[in-house]
């Protein structure tokens, strides 16, 4: 799980990377790299679940994030990772 610290004052270099992060984010989604992305609502931090084998490999793929230049990344281990989409789908008989 990585914790991104956003700049407190985001300039509009900074503003202007943000479509090409979320398309980035979209792909990585799509490959099955990133499984989470979530933004704090005061915009001060995101978050983000990257399935990789190790701690290099997840520096990798933040070095691809176009802001990664603009932001402070911590990375923590986590055993696992529990959401909805690894579970089953409700099944309707209807």
């Amino acid at each position: 799980m990585i914790d991104i610290q956003l700049p407190y004052l985001m300039s509009a270099e900074f503003l202007a990377l943000i479509p090409k992060q979320r398309a980035q984010i979209n792909t990585l989604m799509q490959q099955g790299l990133v499984t989470n992305y979530l933004l704090a609502i005061d915009r001060s931090r995101l978050w983000t679940v990257i399935e990789a084998e190790s701690e290099t490999e997840i520096w990798e793929v933040l070095e691809t994030f176009p802001i990664y230049p603009h932001v402070e990344c911590n990375v923590y281990d986590v055993m696992f990772h529990n959401h909805t989409a690894h579970t089953l789908p409700a099944i309707s008989l209807n």
